[in-house]
């Protein structure tokens, strides 16, 4: 641009050296060749015109033929010059200067409302006299005419025309100072002149060259910063290129962290399913744990009743045998005392009625059969008493001992039932067992989650910060502060009630403290209950200790939750998203002048 200045400002010097009015100059080596001085005179209308010519040719310095260095085509400038006046004597008198004196008038008029021509122009302003010159300014909005008397301009400027305003405007002071000159040149030798001119042409042509020179060292500095130029715009335009690709490359960058960011999200919903899905699962081991709590707890009930049963059976039984005994010392008392009375009644030949008990022994019927038969046939009828009564007494007997062998058969069968409680224990071990397995595999399938969450917020975290080196671990948990802290807000959210589960796994505890207190009393612990019964009390023990062992190691996000686990976990992973949406509106810092050239 500074070489379009430069070729544009020689441009106008030109222009204004070819147009400008200069007369001729005093020589300086001979100063008293010419008598008189001419001064230079510039038309106020042409150094207007020369700016207007030169902001055209700095508008339209991209147009201009560069290529040709010796031709230069230049607008032609529309200057109107007024005719020369007419030669005045050297000596003018005042009656010959006021006769060849022109006298000029302005006409001003609004375009808008009324336009005029030259010829239209020239017959309105006739009326006042004779016009020697007219001219209309390029804007249409005022001219210049030039009357001949003074008593014709006056008039004129004193007429009241429509939409016309007449003012008088006096002759320019250039012409009249050059006017003098002029005449007295016109009066002197014109030897010396012709010598002048020519001198003056000679100057004008060597300067002339001069500036031809200039023009063409111009254009080709022109042409050096043209080229110069182009090969600017052309490094411009490969730099332009290689940032669209860049543009490109990075639009392809943002859509492949898009994917990978949905993808993520769409691992971290299916994390979120499956630690609901575990935690269901957990749930429902923990109410089969109940279960198998309460049916334990129902079968060492039953168990403790049936060895209350077994201990009532066995004071019914030897309280049994105790009457057995008592049955057969008096058995044997009355025996002794039959044999004495029938001996008595023998010896005075009187009948004998003897009194018998109600219940007698197995070995009192014994003895009467060993008994010797001493008692004579007169006898006899007593015999057939006693005989009676040993038969009442042997079938009494017989019913005691049915009622016994009952007794003996519902002790076997409580019995029995005791040892299948017993053989079925080991089933109880056998799904502890299982429980404890089952537990074993939710603490692994929780680490497991665990580490997959690891590993998503890690992924994560690169994606939300992909300028970050992710190869050093403290310098990207350094620099992904914010985004964590984002996602440990969001699975907070997805977490559940830990509080309630553990008030409720305390009170559960003890609970089945309580009951165990209960279903051993401390009246009952001296009992003889059996190996099996001790062993399954041990067992229980230690399940229940190891039980709440892994309660207090576990963490709390592992607890038991609600019915409303899911819809929880559902709504944090909308609150996800919407929070994932609101980072992606905003818009991406704008990568440094060193990245874009990398």
């Amino acid at each position: 641009m500074l070489s379009y200045s430069l070729s544009i400002l020689v441009l106008v010097v030109l222009l204004g050296a070819a147009h400008s009015k200069r007369s001729a100059v005093r020589p300086r080596d001979d100063p008293q060749a010419c008598p008189w001085d001419v001064k230079i005179c510039v038309d106020e209308k042409l150094l207007t015109k020369r700016k207007m010519i030169a902001r055209l040719l700095i508008e339209n310095a991209c147009s201009l033929p560069y290529d040709c260095p010796t031709e230069l085509l230049l607008p032609e400038l529309p200057v109107k010059l007024m005719d020369p006046p007419q030669k005045l004597n050297p000596d003018p008198t005042p009656g010959d200067t006021d006769k060849h004196k022109v006298h000029y008038v302005q006409a001003l008029w609004d375009p808008d409302v009324i336009s005029f021509t030259e010829d239209s122009l020239q017959e309105l302003l006739s009326q006042f006299g004779v016009i020697t010159n007219l001219a209309i300014n390029e804007t249409g909005n005022s001219a210049l005419a030039a009357f001949v008397t003074a008593e014709s301009a006056q008039s004129a400027v004193a007429a009241d025309l429509p939409n016309v305003k007449i003012r008088e405007r006096r002759q320019h002071r250039a012409l009249n100072q050059t006017q003098p000159g002029l005449s007295f040149a016109s009066s002197l030798d014109p030897t010396p002149l012709a010598e002048f001119v020519a001198f003056l042409e000679t100057r004008a042509s060597s300067q002339i060259k001069i500036l031809e020179a200039e023009i063409r060292a111009g254009q080709e500095l022109l042409r050096l910063h043209k080229s110069q130029h182009e090969k600017e715009l052309r490094a411009l335009e490969s730099e332009i290129t290689g940032l669209r690709l860049a543009r490109t490359q990075a639009e392809k960058m943002c859509a492949e962290l898009r994917d990978d960011l949905r993808k993520c999200r769409n691992e971290l919903g299916c994390h979120l399913a499956t630690a609901a899905a575990i935690k269901s699962d957990k749930r429902e081991l923990e109410e089969q744990l109940v279960l198998c709590e309460n049916q334990l707890r129902t079968k060492e009930q039953e168990l403790f009743k049936l060895q209350l049963s077994h201990e009532e059976l066995r004071e019914a039984a030897a309280s049994a045998q105790m009457r057995i005994e008592k049955y057969r010392q008096t058995g044997k008392i009355e025996m002794v005392e039959s044999a004495a009375q029938s001996k008595a009644l023998h010896a005075s030949n009187q009948p004998l009625f003897p009194k018998t008990t109600a219940f007698l022994s197995e070995h009192s019927s014994k003895n009467e059969r060993n008994v010797e038969p001493t008692v004579p046939q007169s006898l006899n009828r007593g015999n057939m008493i006693l005989y009676d009564n040993s038969r009442e007494l042997q079938s009494m007997r017989e019913k005691l001992q049915e009622h016994i062998q009952a007794q003996i058969e519902s002790t076997r069968a409580a019995l029995q039932d005791i040892q299948v409680f017993d053989v079925s224990s080991p089933s109880l071990v056998d799904d502890e067992t299982e429980l404890t397995r089952m537990q074993q595999q939710l603490t692994s399938a929780r680490a497991e989650l665990e580490d997959s969450m690891e590993s998503s917020r890690d992924k994560l975290a690169q994606i939300m910060n992909p300028t970050r080196s992710p190869h050093t671990r403290s310098h990207l948990l350094e620099e992904t502060e914010v985004p964590r802290a984002l996602i440990q807000q969001l699975l907070s959210k997805a977490r559940f009630d830990n509080q309630e589960l553990d008030n409720f796994d305390n009170s559960s505890h003890s609970e089945s403290c309580v009951d165990s207190d209960f279903m051993i009393p401390p009246g009952i612990q001296h009992m003889n209950l059996g190996a099996a019964a001790r062993n399954q009390s041990q067992l229980y023990s230690a399940w229940q200790a190891r039980r709440t062992q892994t309660k207090v190691t576990q963490p709390s996000g592992a607890s038991q939750t609600s019915n409303a686990s899911l819809l929880q976990a559902q709504q944090s992973l909308q609150a996800f998203n919407k929070t994932l949406a609101t980072v992606r509106k905003q818009p991406p810092p704008r990568p440094t002048a060193n990245a874009s050239r990398a």
